[in-house]
């Protein structure tokens, strides 16, 4: 008897399976163990520290200003701006990896840490300076004090010393009296001799540093009548 179906499988249909066939898997790249913590990222961070550290820092001595001597105030404004110097290198550093990384995390921290510490500075200067001028007073309302406390005093035979005045302005004056008439005072000699000789000792003292720190000292002779005799100036510009 012929077969049904001869030639053709028994079963005309191909059993499919029950699962369908997996879909392709999209293509999802792969984030590096350092993503996000790149040294550009760092420097942003660092940036940032750096900002607010020196600002701090800056605040604290400000109101600090007229608590602590010259040099701690010297130092005090030195700290931030070396602070916000760091904040703008490092911020320099973050904005240069935008290019390979993107603006998230380094774009504002970037900026901030350039720009503000350069505001900051530009207003640190007038303060910086004001602090300068505080500890130059100070110091000259000390030397002052200092060589009046031993006066008066004979220097040599024929000087005494009578006192030490600030003034004029940031000058220091210190009044010699010459114990004798203005007219026994031979200026030619005064000139080559005595006033080269003034000079050298007192760039050779304890003085130097006071007049090439910024003060003027200046030197008045009277004779013993009061009369003025001669003046001897240092002027900071010309002992530089």
């Amino acid at each position: 008897m012929r077969q049904p179906f001869a030639g053709a499988s028994v079963c005309p249909f191909v059993p499919m399976e029950n699962n369908p066939p997996p879909l392709p898997s999209p293509s999802i790249p792969e984030l590096s163990p350092n993503h996000g913590k790149s040294v550009y990222h760092t420097a942003g961070n660092v940036a940032l520290i750096c900002l607010v550290a020196g600002t701090v820092f800056s605040w604290l001595v400000t109101a600090q200003t007229n608590k602590v001597g010259g040099v701690a105030r010297l130092i005090g404004v030195a700290v931030p701006v070396v602070l916000w110097l760091g904040a703008i290198v490092a911020g320099a550093i973050a904005l240069s990896g935008i290019g390979k990384h993107g603006r998230a995390g380094l774009l504002w921290k970037g900026l901030a840490g350039v720009l503000v510490p350069i505001a900051l500075t530009l207003l640190a200067i007038p303060a910086f300076l004001k602090v300068r001028e505080v500890a130059l007073h100070k110091r000259r309302e000390a030397i002052v004090a200092e060589i009046s406390k031993g006066a008066p005093a004979m220097v040599d035979a024929v000087t005494r010393l009578e006192n030490a005045v600030a003034g004029p302005g940031d000058a220091i004056t210190i009044n010699m009296t010459v114990l004798v008439d203005k007219s026994a005072v031979d200026m030619k000699r005064w000139d080559k001799t005595v006033v080269p000789e003034i000079r050298r000792n007192v760039l050779q003292s304890p003085m130097e540093r006071v007049i090439r720190e910024g003060t003027t000292v200046i030197y008045a002779y009277k004779d013993k009548n009061g009369a003025d005799v001669a003046k001897i100036v240092f002027d900071p510009k010309d002992e530089k």
